[in-house]
């Protein structure tokens, strides 16, 4: 099939919230002279930007009502637990390749404090993704393939026409071009939250009752964020439909682990 291609999503961090070290010295240069020196020697393993801007956050407000005597992981725990709002000082930026339109505009409804802007559709190759759904009925995945083939064609086909025409306007064309193509064509996109949305979406929209392309996105951006901020997903794991509890790290991109998992705070 000539005309279409089939590809798996795939995200990466490309962006986050940055702490000002001299800022932070000088406010806390009276009432916490040694908090960033603190910080930065209390913990024994590299913490992010984000998980020290969620601390120092925590103590502008003195949410623990007392001078820091904890590690990070420690402090961000009991962020966690008692002022998880915290966390949405914290900005993630991530930026997704061959992502549908049908994700996208999921995230738009799911939470109001997400800004997401994409690529739009030009005159590439169409690109989907066959969902690993169909795996087990090959006759419906190529009757899949044969209608994203088709989609194609007619897509080829139009842009000729289009071409042809006299005093044609461009963009008036790839709008005409995008309306008869289906919203589960493959695009790229960044997308841009805080730390607590993320998370609430990982939690959230992983259920079993979920698409599984926002399924499989949601899942392994909770073990990429996992590996990257620690502390603040300490409390997060999988569960499977048999009520097994997995660390995140058992998750596969050729596995079936995911398509029976959900994520889960413990």
């Amino acid at each position: 099939m000539q005309h279409i291609k089939n590809v798996i999503p795939t995200f990466n961090i490309i962006a986050e919230s940055k702490i000002n070290e001299e800022g932070i010295r000088a406010f806390f240069s009276k009432s916490k002279p040694n908090f960033f020196t603190n910080l930065e020697e209390k913990n024994k393993v590299k913490i992010s930007d984000g998980e020290k801007l969620v601390e120092t956050i925590g103590n502008v407000c003195d949410v623990l009502h007392s001078e820091r005597t904890k590690t990070n992981k420690e402090y961000v725990s009991y962020i966690n637990s008692n002022a998880p709002e915290m966390l949405s000082h914290t900005f993630v930026t991530v930026a997704f390749n061959n992502v549908s339109q049908i994700f996208l505009d999921k995230l738009h409804r799911m939470h109001a404090k997400i800004e997401i802007h994409q690529r739009e559709l030009g005159k590439e190759e169409l690109k989907f993704w066959l969902l690993p759904t169909y795996d087990d009925d090959k006759d419906l995945a190529y009757r899949f393939a044969e209608l994203f083939e088709s989609y194609g064609n007619i897509k080829e086909k139009l842009e000729t026409e289009l071409a042809s025409k006299k005093d044609r306007i461009e963009e008036k064309d790839l709008e005409c071009i995008k309306r008869l193509i289906p919203n589960t064509y493959a695009l790229d996109a960044v997308v841009t939250t805080n730390l607590l949305v993320w998370k609430e979406l990982m939690i959230k929209y992983t259920d079993l009752q979920y698409d599984d392309e926002i399924r499989y996105i949601l899942l392994f951006m909770a073990k990429s964020f996992k590996q990257k901020y620690a502390n603040v997903f300490q409390n997060i794991m999988i569960t499977d439909q048999s009520g097994n509890t997995l660390g995140l790290d058992s998750l596969k991109t050729d596995g079936k682990i995911w398509r029976v998992s959900k994520v889960i705070t413990v």
